[in-house]
């Protein structure tokens, strides 16, 4: 499809509310306070690796980790997620619960924090692509609570193929694994509007508990889409705080017509998310963001002003 305004919308970063009260801040929190939240995210996760790594020795990965050994690292990792969010700024407004039935749960994705987020209140395990395939691969922690790696960028891929026969294996198997978090939009937005959804998370026709998450802030807005990651993580780090909602929505059982078309689920729940949070619904899609993107890498647009130049 062609470039337009319309479909780049979701995915260009709000630009900052800049002040010289502002900059004062980040100046000053860049000096005294992001050294400190370094070292205790560091701290954080050196914590997490080791109890990961000792409570796994003998243990069996491809399984789901029972007992106490299972709790400990669930916990350990709840707990970590809580005060490192605590530390960075993070408040959280939730509303609803998670149902103890669902057994694999979908969200909007707007931020590089949205599963430390869902961690801190729900013990859940994630699909990683990309970079965190990798760093899952050297992360004992990453790779107790993941369940497969899956690139995206080709359809055809058979790595893509067989995790999306590894999320259809884990949602209906009888085995005890926590939930099942899946980002259905396959990419992140500022959370402006619901971008389409692929179908992958629904063609196992199983009940899902929607979550929707928002962000407020009061100078940069803490979605990750359309800003260098360099940037975006000082200004994650020298904010002295982040405001996020979550809702869990009521667990939403497909009816037969939806059991029969996972399309007609997909799009069911993606109104029910709408709906709930009085966001609009975009026609956009990932591989617009993908095209917006190869545009900027190509040089034919700034990351800066693409919006005013389309």
């Amino acid at each position: 499809r062609s470039m337009t305004r319309r479909n780049v919308q979701p995915f260009v970063h709000p630009p900052a509310k800049t002040s010289v009260l502002n900059s004062c801040k980040i100046w000053f929190a860049a000096v005294t306070l992001l050294p400190v939240r370094i070292l205790s995210l560091v701290l954080i996760l050196a914590i997490d690796e080791i109890v990961c790594w000792i409570c796994t020795v003998g243990q069996d990965l491809r399984k789901p980790l029972e007992g106490t050994r299972g709790q400990i690292i669930r916990n350990t990792i709840q707990y970590s997620c809580k005060v490192g969010l605590f530390i960075l700024g993070f408040r959280i407004t939730k509303r609803g619960k998670p149902n103890v039935r669902a057994r694999t749960m979908v969200s909007n994705h707007l931020s590089l924090f949205d599963i430390v987020v869902i961690l801190s209140e729900v013990q859940v395990s994630f699909v990683t692509k990309g970079l965190s395939g990798t760093i899952g691969r050297l992360s004992r922690a990453i790779h107790c609570i993941s369940v497969a790696h899956v690139r995206d960028q080709n359809p055809n891929d058979p790595v893509r193929r067989n995790g999306t026969s590894k999320l259809m294996e884990r949602q209906v198997s009888p085995l005890p694994y926590p939930p099942l978090l899946i980002f259905p939009e396959g990419t992140t937005t500022n959370g402006s509007s619901l971008i389409r959804f692929r179908t992958g998370a629904f063609i196992a026709r199983q009940p899902i508990q929607p979550i929707v998450l928002r962000y407020k802030y009061n100078w940069v807005s803490p979605t990750w889409e359309t800003i260098p990651f360099p940037l975006y993580i000082f200004q994650m780090l020298t904010q002295l705080t982040h405001r996020i909602d979550i809702d869990f929505l009521p667990l939403y059982t497909p009816s037969i017509e939806e059991m029969s078309d996972p399309m007609l689920y997909t799009n069911n729940i993606r109104k029910t998310m709408a709906d709930s949070s009085h966001l609009p619904l975009s026609e956009a899609s990932m591989d617009d963001k993908m095209a917006y993107h190869r545009a900027i890498i190509d040089g034919r647009i700034s990351w800066r002003d693409a919006i005013t130049e389309l």
